[in-house]
């Protein structure tokens, strides 16, 4: 019986399974308020993207993102 419980939570596990994942795209919400010079910002700007190795006075990993 152990047997037969374990081979049918393993056939259900497999079926809930995704499977090939779609890719993701770029865009994203930003949700926050971007000024420059003490005024709004109008215009199209772009933003630069940095991974960092801690939250606070972390390194740069990699190459910064431009989008």
């Amino acid at each position: 019986m152990k047997t037969l419980t374990f081979s049918l939570f393993t056939a259900l596990a497999l079926l809930a399974a995704p499977g090939e994942a779609a890719p993701l795209g770029t865009a994203f919400t930003y949700q926050g308020r971007l000024t420059e010079s003490g005024s709004t910002a109008t215009g199209t700007y772009d933003l630069q993207f940095n991974l960092l190795d801690a939250a606070t006075g972390g390194n740069p990993v990699g190459t910064p993102f431009v989008a």
